[in-house]
């Protein structure tokens, strides 16, 4: 398909809906991923999407690519060493971070940067302490790091933030539920965590937010359906939150949480193709991207992309 074209049509037939309330294109397929990995780091930076790492038959470190205006895949510079379950991926000056991360049997607490410019990665200062399987949001030049699993047994509660001009690592107020690969997203300057396996070691329902002038975490409304190792992102102001596990099966629910009126909803009909967990979620031209993950027990290489209408709130 042509995407410049997709993403006009779009454009256009949102002014012609009358901006109703949850409308989505249909989800349609991109070019799939070169080499199909799950529980990758993915952002995006200046128009592309990258995929860092993830998990096929062992940790990898390479770098994958994608275009979605010629919708084509290249690669990069392969990270310092392999990752996959890394606290997710952040952007701070079109410089892409991915802290901590499994490398065998335990977490790091690495900070590797790439620069597309120079297609190189830089290691950074390492975090306090391991960490994996956690998210991070990127606030006003700063990183926020929260870490679920930290090798130990159990489920942990810790943010760290990282200054890039001081390369040091401060720590920020606990969360109030560990959130170990749940989803995440950045509104309006405050980091926004929901579901995951929590603190009892249960995927649970919590939704929080990080105020991090206040350095404080308020609990939200409660997601409607729990879900652990899904793709999250945010789109015109609201989380959304994209398969995942549910219930020990894989999921296609898609659900959308709207922090001004504290609500969660789930679009009629608007579901993933397939249903996948480990999968990556990246906003790029305003549209939802999804690649990679796990369907049916199976790698899938797997890129779909998701126009969301605007509405009115």
């Amino acid at each position: 398909m042509n995407f410049k074209k997709y993403v006009r049509t779009i454009v256009v037939g949102s002014a012609l809906a009358g901006l109703v309330s949850p409308a989505f294109a249909a989800w349609v397929a991109q070019t799939a991923m070169p080499t199909p990995v799950r529980d990758a780091a993915a952002e995006q930076v200046d128009g592309l999407v990258y995929v860092a790492g993830g998990f096929d038959t062992s940790n990898e470190s390479f770098l994958q690519v994608f275009d979605p205006t010629s919708q084509t895949w290249s690669t990069g510079a392969s990270m310092p060493s392999a990752r996959y379950q890394a606290d997710g991926a952040g952007v701070i000056n079109s410089v892409l971070y991915v802290a901590g991360g499994w490398s065998g049997s335990l977490p790091t607490s690495s900070l590797f940067a790439y620069n597309p410019k120079t297609n190189s990665w830089a290691t950074l200062a390492s975090m306090s302490h391991l960490s994996s399987c956690g998210a991070t949001g990127s606030i006003d030049g700063k990183l926020y790091v929260t870490t679920p699993c930290n090798g130990n047994s159990g489920y942990f509660t810790l943010l760290d933030i990282y200054d890039p001009v001081a390369n040091s690592w401060s720590s920020g107020a606990d969360s109030n539920q560990a959130h170990s690969q749940g989803a995440a997203g950045v509104i309006n300057g405050k980091f926004y965590v929901a579901s995951g396996v929590n603190t009892s070691g249960v995927v649970g329902a919590s939704t929080e937010v990080y105020d991090p002038t206040a350095n404080t975490w308020t609990t939200l409304r409660k997601i409607p359906t729990s879900v652990n190792a899904p793709a999250s992102a945010v789109i015109s102001g609201r989380l959304y939150v994209i398969g995942g596990v549910a219930g020990g099966s894989d999921t296609t629910v898609v659900q959308i949480y709207d922090p001004i009126k504290n609500t969660w909803t789930r679009p009629a009909g608007d579901d993933l193709p397939t249903a996948t967990e480990g999968l990556a979620g990246v906003v790029d031209y305003g549209v939802l991207f999804v690649t990679g993950g796990t369907a049916d027990g199976s790698l899938s290489g797997a890129t779909e992309s998701l126009a969301v209408l605007p509405r009115v709130p």
